[in-house]
């Protein structure tokens, strides 16, 4: 009898080193669900890939922040200080795009007191990349971002 290859079980010692800690994690985390548990995550997941496609096809682009915080140093998951563990947990404008599988872009669209850049994301109907892609464009010649 075959085990059955998974994800997690492609990233156990010795090949940890070579991958990303969050990705590992997250494997982790998702060799522990069900295939039950998977597939109400995936009929949740269309739900609101639904609702978000409700909503825009009332509205040309939904615009947000890229993240709700400032960059912070590399190699880290969760900025210092954070009591997170995962991204996830302060990915919380751009996370929920790729679940309901809509086109996002991120331009810059200015700086912090601090210097740091600061992204502006761009959502649009789900299959119409094109379109997000021409207002990104837009809006960076609009606004000299480069």
């Amino acid at each position: 009898m075959s085990v059955p290859r998974t994800a997690y079980r492609a990233l156990i010692p010795p090949r940890q080193p070579e991958f990303d800690a969050g990705l590992v994690e997250a494997a982790r985390i998702g060799n522990g669900y069900t295939s039950v548990a998977r597939m109400d995550a995936e009929l949740q997941r269309g739900r609101y890939g639904a609702a978000m496609d409700a909503l825009l096809a009332e509205y040309d682009f939904v615009i947000s922040p890229t993240t709700p915080i400032l960059p912070f140093e590399a190699g880290r998951d969760v900025p210092f200080g954070c009591e997170g563990r995962s991204w996830v947990e302060w990915c919380s404008f751009s996370f929920p795009i790729n679940l309901s599988q809509q086109p996002a872009c991120s331009i810059p669209c200015g700086l912090s007191r601090d210097g740091l850049p600061i992204g502006l994301q761009i959502i649009g109907a789900r299959g119409d990349d094109a379109a997000v892609l021409s207002a990104a464009h837009c809006l960076e010649e609009v606004y000299g971002v480069t």
